[in-house]
């Protein structure tokens, strides 16, 4: 026996044909509720979910139907036109954030001094759903992913050229000092890591890789608007100039992260490298930073000057291996971003 394919309602547009099993990954992933309009052989009419066989994929309240709910069915409303959702749906009501009757909906569009990263950043959405997201769609979200998608694997191995040798130097000469047998081998270590060519070197690997890394962010920023179909929040841009704005810097770079990386995976999960990856880079800022003071004011870490050496040897490991963290990070979001585009392509536009 053949199975039933079902084609439905999404912001006007008629999507399809989908299977039962995907109908019920899409409502599981709330692009399809109670009130979407399907359409199968077995009905005579465009009918809302729940008036049909597939209500046994949804859960919960039925609810209210949204208010501009038309009676005429999508291809009277132009069929095929690609639309740009600008507003994620609320998972209770359907509305977007700030309509009127929407949750949190506020008459003072005035934003507060505490709030300025988030007005300037936008919202970020971890961990949901996006109406409009890249779940769905035929034809045209193929060649928009086909179009649009950038490939980051040309700036991820150009950070990898500079974040290596960095990783070798402090991770050499670290474990060199910490396991040399005198702190005048321990100071000599360190004199070396303080002379004006290792600073010359070190300053041109660190912006070299700093210049790639941020590259390499602004890319996958833009692949998650193009994985998501929608006009991704925060801006490319703004996921590259919060690593320059004092205080703010410290978490607002893990968050963009974080919500690049829940559009670029199809699951919405977080990896836990990139918390791995903030926490360390800036534990080993912290340890690198407070090691050179103490070494510079010759302060006696454990009652002597070998001690405060031993933990200066500690930070340069710290470093390359808060180095090593970030390259895995973005081996993790290329992957996730590549993944979903190969799936995205190989089902037709259904995730």
């Amino acid at each position: 026996m053949t199975e039933t394919t079902w084609f439905y309602e999404l912001k006007g547009e008629r999507r399809g044909p989908v299977s039962e099993a995907q109908v019920e990954a899409l409502v599981d992933a709330g692009v399809i509720d109670a009130h979407t309009r399907v359409w199968s052989e077995l009905l005579d009419s465009w009918t809302p979910v729940f008036k049909t066989d597939l209500r046994g994929f949804l859960s919960g309240p039925i609810g209210a139907p949204p208010l501009d709910q038309s009676d005429a069915p999508p291809e009277d409303r132009g069929e095929g036109q690609t639309r740009w959702p600008s507003h994620r749906r609320e998972p209770s009501t359907g509305a977007a954030p700030g309509a009127p009757g929407a949750p949190g909906a506020s008459q003072d569009q005035s934003a507060p001094l505490s709030d300025m990263a988030t007005a300037a950043m936008g919202e970020v959405w971890e961990g949901e759903v996006w109406e409009g997201e890249a779940l769905a769609g035929g034809e045209s979200d193929v060649a928009y992913v086909k179009q649009h998608f950038m490939r980051l694997e040309p700036s991820r191995y150009v950070t990898y050229l500079f974040f290596v040798p960095q990783i070798l130097l402090s991770g050499l000469l670290g474990f060199a000092s910490l396991t040399a047998e005198t702190v005048l081998t321990r100071a000599h270590f360190y004199d070396l890591w303080m002379s004006d060519g290792m600073i010359a070197v070190t300053s041109l690997l660190f912006f070299g890789g700093m210049i790639a890394f941020l590259t390499f962010v602004y890319r996958a920023a833009q692949n998650a608007g193009v994985l998501s179909r929608t006009k991704f929040k925060p801006a490319p841009w703004a996921c590259v100039g919060w690593y320059f704005v004092p205080v703010l810097n410290l978490w607002m770079p893990l968050k963009t992260m974080l919500a690049i990386a829940a559009v670029s995976d199809r699951w919405h999960r977080a990896p836990f490298k990139i918390w791995q990856w903030w926490l360390l880079v800036l534990g080993s800022g912290v340890v690198s930073l407070t090691a050179t003071l103490m070494v510079e004011s010759r302060v006696h870490l454990f009652g002597s000057f070998n001690g405060t050496l031993v933990f200066f040897a500690i930070s340069l490991l710290a470093e390359a291996a808060a180095i090593g963290c970030a390259m895995e990070m973005m081996k993790a979001v290329n992957r996730m971003q590549s993944r979903h585009r190969d799936e995205i392509l190989e089902t037709r536009g259904i995730g």
